[in-house]
């Protein structure tokens, strides 16, 4: 997949389903790399779906699952702090270059 740039979050070809590498304290895999993704910006299609992990002594301190929408970027993060019992989510609101298709 080409077209994705990410600068606070390294992403590491190949995008194959079940590709892990490690990013900075982080441990990140490929959950999906077809997926289609729903948000106010727009429906986004052929995104890559990244899961990262971040654990300090052993304990999750971090789980983010974020889709990646080629030639945009980052669409959609669902990020959850466990020991603060706390979600967050970020979806991207619009673009100004249209590559998706207008929400129903």
């Amino acid at each position: 997949m080409q077209g994705i740039v990410e600068k606070t979050r390294p992403l590491k070809a190949p995008f194959d389903v079940g590709a892990t590498w490690r990013s900075g304290a982080s441990d990140a895999v490929v959950e999906g790399n077809d997926e289609t993704v729903q948000v106010p910006a727009g429906m986004f299609t052929h995104c890559l779906k990244i899961g990262t992990v971040r654990k300090i002594d052993g304990k999750t301190v971090y789980e983010e699952t974020a889709w990646y929408a080629p030639e945009v970027g980052e669409v959609k993060a669902v990020a959850a702090y466990p020991l603060e019992h706390t979600q967050i989510i970020h979806q991207l609101e619009s673009v100004k270059n249209q590559h998706c298709h207008s929400p129903k």
